[in-house]
């Protein structure tokens, strides 16, 4: 995962992965990102194939062959894809990489364009990535064997939907646990047995991610999404779109997306009505323990990017911390990044003696525009979780 590499300067947080904040229309895949699945199996085959299958909703642990065959060639349902990976060799032994965009194995035999193009991402659901399952097909005249998959790795846009190598969560390293199944996927006379993988990418996106609440789940639930149809029917930047939907989604009534622009000055209002603001100054200053009981997972957090001339929303995943020492970052989920929904790694708090050299309107644009937005209601349950999970 790319870091985010933050600068406080006059008055503004200086973001050069977000781009220009008014040109964030993309759909389907980002081809110059990295869209890929690893897969690690105990196979000795040097082209194996394998059928990924992408769908908006829950997949059945088996799948009829002439359903997969059919799916396959048709490509008639837009909540469902099924793609053939063939003809590629290892990586590394027992490794086989699958990418999807035109930056990686743009000549390699499924990916160039003959089985299907990048650009055929957007005829397809938005949530198409939410489950996604394998199935191996061996070749012909092969007696039966045992297929076991051994790891899977899934990046969306750069971003990790699921990593079954991972030991610890990404911002405070808590311990995780995420193998895959062992379940046999040799397939029968008129099964495909299939490894479904939607349950396990939602609880390692909650571990790895450290999500408290179902405002966090939700928004991490479309990391690497880039259709910003599905949080507003209008304008063009959508971050604040994206937090609004996510939180009138979870019964928060924030203004409404598709009735109106939705940005710092209306979110700020809705706060400052229907819970708490507080100025990014005013928590810098703050112990740890009251960074941890007043900010809770899910509040929003306002910051300045481009030098100043935007503002860009984000919703509040979880401080990081080091045993010791006082808290000066955290993590955060926005979308309209690059025109996707990305996970922030690292966003620092603004320095102790900021304002140092700061005129009086310096200091109060930045404390008007940079806060944090606690809702009355947000995440109440935020402290019970549990980070060691073993499936």
């Amino acid at each position: 995962m790319k870091q985010i590499h933050i600068i406080y300067s006059i008055a503004v947080i200086s973001l050069q992965m977000f781009g220009n904040a008014n040109i964030c229309s993309a759909k389907g895949i980002i081809p110059d990102r990295t869209n890929q699945i690893i897969i690690y199996s105990n196979l000795t085959e040097a082209k194996p194939t394998f059928y990924l299958i992408f769908s908006a909703k829950p997949i059945p642990a088996t799948m009829d062959r002439a359903q997969l065959q059919s799916l396959v060639t048709k490509r008639n349902r837009k909540d469902l894809l099924i793609l053939k990976m063939h003809g590629k060799e290892a990586t590394k032994p027992g490794r086989f990489d699958y990418f999807f965009g035109t930056i990686h194995d743009p000549n390699r035999p499924w990916n160039n364009g003959d089985d299907f193009h990048w650009q055929d991402w957007e005829n397809y659901s938005a949530d198409l990535w939410d489950n996604i399952a394998v199935a191996y097909e061996p070749p012909p005249n092969k007696k039966f064997t045992k297929v076991a998959i051994n790891h899977i790795v899934i990046r969306r846009g750069g971003m990790r939907l699921f990593d079954s190598r991972a030991k610890n969560s990404h911002p405070n390293k808590h311990k995780i646990l995420f193998p895959v199944s062992k379940r046999n996927l040799w397939p029968t006379t008129d099964k495909y047995p299939l490894l479904c993988l939607g349950r396990l990418t939602r609880d390692f996106k909650s571990q790895f991610y450290e999500l408290r609440g179902d405002i966090l789940k939700m928004a991490y639930g479309d990391l690497g999404q880039t259709d910003k149809t599905k949080y507003a029917n209008r304008g063009h930047a959508w971050c604040s779109e994206f937090a609004s939907y996510i939180y009138r989604a979870n019964g928060i009534d924030t203004p409404d997306p598709n009735a109106m622009d939705v940005h710092w000055k209306n979110l700020r209002a809705y706060f400052e009505k229907n819970g708490t603001v507080y100025t990014q100054r005013e928590v810098s200053g703050w112990s740890n323990n009251m960074k941890r009981k007043l900010i809770k997972p899910g509040s929003i957090v306002s910051i300045l990017t481009h030098e100043g001339k935007s503002t860009h929303t984000i919703i509040f995943t979880t401080w990081r911390y080091n045993k010791g020492k006082a808290i000066e970052s955290y993590t955060g989920i926005s979308g309209c990044n690059k025109g996707m929904v990305w996970a922030h790694p690292n966003l620092p708090l603004p320095p102790l003696n900021w304002s140092q050299g700061k005129t009086d309107t310096e200091i109060s644009n930045f404390d008007q525009k940079c806060f944090f937005g606690v809702p009355d209601v947000a995440n109440k349950n935020a402290d019970r979780t549990c980070y060691k999970v073993t499936h």
